[in-house]
């Protein structure tokens, strides 16, 4: 019988075809991401005047003399200013007792059982339904304001980091103990570092979370702010002005999400596990 010479099998993978990737780094990156929302701005423009809606569409063009307007009367930076004030202090009081909270009763197997259905109701109850009991019991200054975006910011921060003290691996916490590692131990250098990945992946979701909360209490009751400007422009049918307050708060949410994801970075630089692009290539 005669033998035949053994022939490796290709994989199925082999006969696919393969797709040369363009991988945007740095300044390319840049550059396209800047060319987009170029192009968007000259399409926005083009489409509100070629079609007459600049009344109800606005423009780039209307909007940069809105912000002059504002700048004019003295209100743009004010407004600006306690818009960001709400958000950061919300942002830091909801995330702070999130983590926590979420971090406590996801290591307590046992009362966090008891708790969570608890978090978990109030957490369905719709956020603008309460929104008026905040300015009821605080007013209408900046305490309304940061305490209602905090609330906002807690619950998504809260149910990540539970979920993320659950997810520590026990086997890891038995060999701790082995070498002699105390409770303190094994909070600080194993649960909280392992829940770290899942407790700024809340912090990147509920940032824009704490500006629209911001925003909201602003729509209810404020003297000023981005929100209140909005609402007073859309109060008399001007679209420059609710567009101008847009674009304000998509660019600061911008900034804010840039300045999360570069302290990310800097907390996390000891996580070495390999990290995927948005085309897939790691």
């Amino acid at each position: 019988m005669e033998r035949t010479a053994y022939r490796p099998r290709r994989e199925v993978a082999d006969f696919a075809p393969r797709v040369r990737t363009v991988r945007l780094r740095g300044g390319r990156l840049a550059l396209a991401r800047t060319a987009v929302v170029v192009a968007l701005l000259v399409l926005w423009q083009v489409f509100a005047d070629v079609l007459g809606t600049v009344d109800y569409t606005s423009g780039p063009r209307q909007v940069v003399r809105q912000l002059g307007d504002w700048q004019a009367a003295g209100v743009l930076w004010e407004a600006t200013g306690v818009t960001l004030l709400e958000t950061v202090i919300g942002f830091a009081v909801g995330s702070v007792a999130g983590a926590v909270v979420g971090l406590v009763l996801g290591w307590s197997r046992g009362f966090g059982r008891v708790i969570e259905p608890v978090v978990t109701l109030l957490y369905a109850v719709p956020k603008l339904a309460i929104a008026p009991l905040f300015v009821l019991w605080f007013g209408i200054g900046l305490s309304s304001k940061s305490l209602f975006a905090a609330l906002v910011v807690f619950f998504l921060v809260f149910f990540t980091a539970f979920q993320g003290a659950r997810q520590v691996d026990r086997d890891l916490l038995s060999v701790a103990r082995v070498m002699g590692a105390g409770g303190r131990d094994l909070w600080l250098r194993v649960a909280i570092p392992q829940a770290l990945l899942w407790i700024f992946a809340g912090l990147r979701l509920s940032l824009p979370y704490a500006l629209i909360g911001a925003v909201v209490a602003e729509f209810l009751a404020a003297r000023t702010g981005l929100g209140y400007l909005i609402r007073s422009s859309s109060s008399v049918f001007n679209a420059d002005g609710v567009y101008a307050g847009i674009v304000l708060l998509m660019f600061f949410a911008t900034v804010l999400l840039a300045a999360m994801q570069a302290v990310e970075r800097r907390v996390m630089r000891w996580d070495t596990s390999p990290t995927v692009d948005a085309d897939g290539v790691v």
